[in-house]
């Protein structure tokens, strides 16, 4: 039954497109993937049924440790001797930049590691995931920046600017999928200010449900300034906009005073929101 159990771990993690391994509570590597051989070039077989797996993660070069060996330790613990790392429930995560990676133009690795609890509640192992996010990274620090269209505009043919904004629409689920784990609320609307997307902080922020919340228009939580956020009486040009705006979630009990910066998608004209939630107040 165990070795029945093991087998349907590793067919379930094979292929995913992260890079994942799975340990049991004795710290013994129990499922290693395909996209985790490639990235750290060690074979499955190296490695399972082994605690000594370290070896496989020397890409890191230091940068970041091994998440599921901080699993266990107390929360202050990790605050204090590894405080790029943050735990949200059972789960932690790191982001890393790791120099050498690519060839030497470097790489932003993101990592999270979670807890396996059976039904009676007890950690049966962990399970640890790593995705090379820069790319992603890179649009993010463009949409903050405002710079996105700016770029566009600086590539000199009709044809490299195509394939610029390809690659920009090509990064959008990679950008959904990180987003979806953001300290902040973030969405993005189209044009006419319905929400097109939101991540799942903002879902929570608001009270409601993804099914609800994309489709709504941005007035919807946001009644008060939401022409303001669309740029249609904002002074400031849209794509470097810093507003002070009130959100009202779907139960309308309460406000929630936040931070939106605005950025603009290249083309597109979609607005992404980035919302910093300030000390919120009863209505």
């Amino acid at each position: 039954a165990l070795r029945s159990s093991r087998q349907k771990l590793q067919e379930t993690i094979e292929f995913m497109p992260d890079p994942t391994f799975i340990i049991d509570k004795n710290h013994r590597v129990i499922a290693w993937n395909r996209a985790l051989e490639t990235l750290s070039g060690i074979k499955r077989e190296d490695v399972l049924g082994r605690e000594d797996f370290h070896h496989a993660f020397a890409f890191f070069q230091g940068a970041r440790p091994v998440l599921v060996d901080l699993l266990s330790l107390p929360p202050h613990e990790i605050a204090r001797n590894h405080p790029s790392v943050r735990r949200f429930g059972d789960s932690i995560y790191m982001e890393a930049y790791i120099p050498d990676m690519n060839g030497g133009n470097g790489a932003y690795l993101w990592g999270k590691a979670s807890a396996l609890i059976d039904r009676e509640g007890h950690a049966i192992g962990a399970i640890e995931s790593i995705r090379d996010i820069s790319a992603w990274k890179q649009a993010r620090e463009s949409l903050r920046g405002g710079g996105a269209e700016e770029t566009v505009e600086k590539i000199a043919s009709p044809e490299e600017k195509a394939t610029k904004i390809r690659d920009l629409s090509g990064m959008r689920k990679e950008l959904e999928s990180v987003l979806d784990l953001m300290e902040e609320a973030v969405l993005l609307t189209d044009r006419s200010g319905t929400i097109v997307w939101a991540n799942e902080r903002f879902v929570d922020l608001v009270d409601g449900e993804r099914e609800i919340v994309q489709g709504a228009h941005l007035t919807m939580f946001f009644p008060r300034d939401g022409q303001q956020i669309l740029g249609e009486r904002s002074a400031v040009p849209p794509g470097k906009t810093t507003l002070q705006v009130t959100l009202i979630p779907l139960t309308g009990n309460r406000s929630v005073p936040v931070e939106a910066r605005v950025a603009v998608l290249p083309e597109t004209d979609e607005r992404v929101l980035i919302l910093s939630q300030r000390s919120p107040c009863a209505l």
